[in-house]
């Protein structure tokens, strides 16, 4: 089964007291599977190793899923605390006790905010929002660098322009592409905090951000986006959380889906001479991936292949013959695009009329030699 840790102010949570911004319970952390039929479980606390009175939020792993890193918020005689970002080992359906990281000096800086963690899926790099000093503005994105000999994270870094502005960047997610997505509400959006996704151009560097539109983002907040990985019957799904209208109480969190990109190809062969559908015409389409289809049109002069012909990411080539007929063809491509496709084509065939004189353009090679010969009399490759 599949397994989800979120963060929930549900009445399950631990301690009495409500947290004096939200009029709700402090978060905690939660765990829910779902099944082979999709159904997810009641979300259940993790152990009180990880849970407090106070707040625990935004949970990412290494990529093992052996250390959980989460936001801690602790409130001591009912005032807010800044937050840190704590890891905790992981021990069957428990975890050990947590340690900082301590990205910040908490004696010289007790009021700067650090949370929202999240790993590169290669562990080196742990990006996190913060509005500690030497940012853009409001809260950045920051990270530090793991450094294996010394099992220790640099000094933060701002992940700087064109990610960060004056305004607000936070819950950070890296996909397996390397490609950034995250909340802003200072970019252009539709309303409040959206979520954002900015491509990956090096290590620690990102293009101009693009918002990720509706429905994924509203006039409400929307954030906290993270893909889910091993969904063969999506191209592009996962979870994210939102205040929009609708739901009980005041965040939720949505699933979506993107379904599979599917093309497909159309074709109608046609006699040249009279524009009439010309059947029994022999096709063959071949794939950069090894395909090879076989196909003769039909009384209409049509041919076809669906979506489980053709595929994504692949080069086709198309080739229509004919007897006494000069054959013709073409060459499509799915790589890189980004919408489902139909692809319509019509093929002209010239008919042959026998006992014609036909004039061939001149063709010719150097003696014992294999290159067209090109000179101010003959212009082979032109002929050709």
């Amino acid at each position: 089964s599949d397994e989800i840790i979120i963060s929930s102010s549900r009445q399950a949570s631990t301690g009495p007291k409500e947290d004096p911004k939200t009029g709700e319970s402090f978060m905690d952390l939660f765990f829910s599977e779902r099944d082979k039929k999709g159904k997810w479980s009641t979300p259940q606390p993790l152990n009180n190793t990880v849970n407090t009175p106070s707040t625990e939020g935004v949970v990412c792993f290494d990529k093992d899923f052996g250390v959980m890193y989460y936001t801690f918020c602790e409130f001591n005689k009912d005032d807010r605390m800044a937050c840190d970002i704590l890891k905790s080992k992981r021990q069957g359906i428990n975890y050990t006790a947590p340690e900082p990281l301590h990205l910040i000096d908490r004696p010289a800086d007790d009021t700067s905010m650090v949370g929202h963690p999240c790993l590169t899926p290669d562990d080196k790099f742990l990006l996190f929002a913060s509005d500690m000093p030497g940012g853009r503005g409001g809260k950045d994105i920051w990270y530090v660098t793991y450094d294996k000999k010394s099992d220790s994270w640099s000094a933060p870094k701002n992940l700087g322009s064109p990610v960060n502005t004056s305004g607000y960047e936070m819950f950070p997610w890296v996909a397996d592409d390397g490609h950034l997505y995250f909340a802003s509400n200072s970019h252009p959006g539709l309303g409040g905090l959206d979520v954002f996704k900015a491509e990956k151009t090096g290590d620690m560097t990102f293009g101009a951000p693009a918002n990720m539109g509706y429905p994924i983002n509203s006039s409400s907040d929307d954030f906290a986006l993270s893909l889910e990985k091993g969904n063969k019957a999506a191209a592009f799904s996962g979870f994210f959380t939102s205040n929009r209208p609708g739901v009980k109480g005041k965040d939720a969190i949505y699933y979506f889906t993107m379904p599979p990109l599917e093309f497909s190809l159309i074709g109608t062969a046609f006699d040249q001479e009279t524009g009439t559908p010309l059947a029994g015409c022999q096709v063959v389409v071949k794939g950069s991936d090894g395909a090879d289809y076989k196909l003769t049109t039909d009384g209409n002069g049509g041919f076809s292949l669906d979506k489980t012909k053709i595929l994504p990411n692949v080069n086709y080539t198309v080739d229509v013959q004919k007897e006494k007929y000069i054959g013709t063809g073409d060459k499509f491509s799915t790589v890189g695009l980004k919408e489902s496709t139909n692809f319509a084509r019509e093929y002209f065939l010239l008919p042959i009329i026998q006992e014609r004189e036909y004039k061939m353009p001149l063709v010719l090679y150097p003696y014992d030699q294999t290159f067209l010969l090109v000179n101010d009399t003959v212009y082979s490759a032109d002929s050709l």
